[in-house]
C-alpha cells in the first residue's frame, strides 16, 4: 500500500470519491492504485504530484515497508531516555 498517498488525501480531508474525481479516475481505480494492484501510469502519477502540491514523487510512493523500516532505524539512532 502507498500508505502516504492515503495519509495526504486524508490530511486533506478529502474522501476517496472526491480524490477519485480529482484524479478523473473511477474509485476502483485509485484503490486498485493505492493497494499496488495495477502500476499507477505516468498521467496518474503527474496528476497524484499536482493533486498533492507540495509532495514529492518519491514521498507520495514510499510504500509501508520501507516506512517501518525508516521508524527503526530512527528509533535506533535515539539517544537512551533518562529516568
Amino acid at each position: 500500500m502507498f500508505l502516504n498517498i492515503e495519509i495526504e488525501r486524508i490530511r486533506r480531508r478529502m474522501t476517496r470519491p472526491e480524490m477519485a474525481r480529482a484524479l478523473c479516475i473511477n474509485v476502483d481505480t485509485l484503490n486498485d492504485w493505492v493497494n499496488k494492484r495495477l502500476p499507477i501510469p505516468a498521467e496518474g502519477l503527474r496528476a497524484l504530484v499536482r493533486l498533492f502540491e507540495g509532495c514529492t514523487l518519491d514521498y507520495l510512493l514510499k510504500d509501508k515497508h520501507e516506512q517501518a523500516n525508516y521508524i527503526i532505524l530512527k528509533q535506533q539512532k535515539r539517544p537512551p531516555s533518562r529516568a
